[in-house]
């Protein structure tokens, strides 16, 4: 086969392609009203069981489920002492919860780590974290595809930090100061 007829096949097979070929659609997230007083400090998309799982109180250690169109699908409580919830993170099918404390900044915050959340009252993991410049006022929670749980801060000197790659529960884990913010 020549080149020239090599060059014919290869642009007919693009072609035949990009008719065939169609790209995936985008899907909005989906805008709703929710029908109830809640402290929307965090919201996270749970894609498992098909609902946005929202803070109901600061102060309150229950989290509420909504379906895409805003009415309540359930609550998970949970029986630990929160100060202020401020942040939810889904990754993996886990559910992340930060209690970054009740007002200014903190020695210590806590993260809950529910694995396959659900409707119900649940025992979570609780991780407390410690920061190694003093108290700082976390605003930020992201947990990386590893799990490594982060936290940006805000006030005189904003900065990132990392956990432990397994923090350990009933212990202060020392977070690492990885970057200013």
């Amino acid at each position: 086969m020549t080149i020239r007829r090599r060059l014919i096949a290869a642009v007919a097979l693009v072609s035949a392609l990009l008719l065939v070929w169609r790209p995936p659609v985008a899907v909005a997230d989906p805008a709703f009203e929710v029908e109830q007083k809640l402290d929307m400090t965090g919201m996270a998309a749970d894609p498992t069981n098909g609902v946005y799982w929202a803070i109901a109180a600061r102060n309150t250690p229950e989290l509420v489920a909504l379906r895409p169109d805003g009415t309540e699908a359930g609550r998970l409580s949970f029986g630990e002492q929160v100060s202020g919830l401020g942040a939810l993170v889904w990754r993996n099918g886990v559910l992340y919860a930060g209690d970054f404390g009740a007002d200014g900044s903190q020695e210590s915050i806590s993260v809950f780590r529910f694995a396959q959340p659900g409707f119900a009252e649940m025992e979570p993991r609780v991780w407390r974290f410690t920061f190694p410049d003093g108290p700082q006022e976390a605003t930020t929670l992201m947990v990386s595809p590893k799990g490594i749980v982060y936290f940006v801060t805000r006030g005189e000197k904003p900065g990132i930090y990392r956990s432990p790659s397994q923090p350990q529960v009933g212990v202060d884990n020392p977070l690492q100061r990885v970057a200013d913010a």
